[in-house]
């Protein structure tokens, strides 16, 4: 899933631009055909969002492939926490390796395209969510923000360590003189993922 940043200027012309090319896409979560494009599957005790096939796609269609959505939102600046260890804080816990990327994504800018795309793609999302929540205790990824409906994201920042070695170099993280000892301890046993960001080229 993609987002704006704070800053971006959503009623611009190429913002507009921007909203003709993703309606074009499957994946854009405000048009009603992103229902029919993707659909759950077990997998490993778990759900994942995968790609339908097509109808008519005969015997030599490629297997369904893992899923990616596109909502376009504002990131709320001061519940972004994509630092290099998260939202942890070492006041409430010293268990490091469970620290978690998070950051929640509001409507866009009021009277912009992306403002009147925020209603259908929070009504899509919330089928998709429907499918696979249940329970009054569920963290659910929509939710209610200060009073307005915003979506949460969370990410590992540590996994386990695997048999591939990790390419990702910790020793001069900014994680303070607090923490360090922490970091050191917890890269025995568990590789660092730094948070994916990606730009309009990739």
């Amino acid at each position: 899933m993609a987002s704006g940043t704070p800053s971006e200027d959503f009623s611009s012309p190429y913002s507009q631009h921007k909203y003709n090319m993703f309606s074009r896409l499957k994946q854009f979560t405000s048009i009603a055909a992103v229902l029919d494009a993707h659909g759950w599957s077990n997998e490993g005790g778990a759900k994942v969002l995968l790609e339908r096939a097509l109808p008519d796609a005969g015997p030599d269609a490629l297997a369904p492939q893992y899923a990616f959505l596109l909502v376009v939102g504002r990131v709320r600046a001061h519940r972004c926490f994509v630092g290099p260890l998260g939202s942890f804080n070492g006041k409430f816990s010293d268990e490091l390796h469970k620290a978690k990327y998070a950051f929640v994504v509001e409507r866009p800018t009021d009277d912009s395209v992306f403002d009147r795309a925020w209603t259908p793609s929070i009504t899509n999302l919330k089928v998709f969510e429907g499918d696979v929540c249940a329970g009054a205790t569920t963290n659910f990824m929509i939710a209610e923000d200060n009073g307005e409906v915003a979506l949460r994201f969370m990410k590992p920042v540590f996994e386990v360590k695997g048999d591939a070695p990790s390419d990702v170099d910790t020793a001069r993280w900014p994680v303070g003189a607090s923490n360090a000892e922490r970091l050191k301890q917890t890269c025995k046993t568990h590789d660092a993922h730094p948070f994916p960001l990606y730009d309009e080229q990739e």
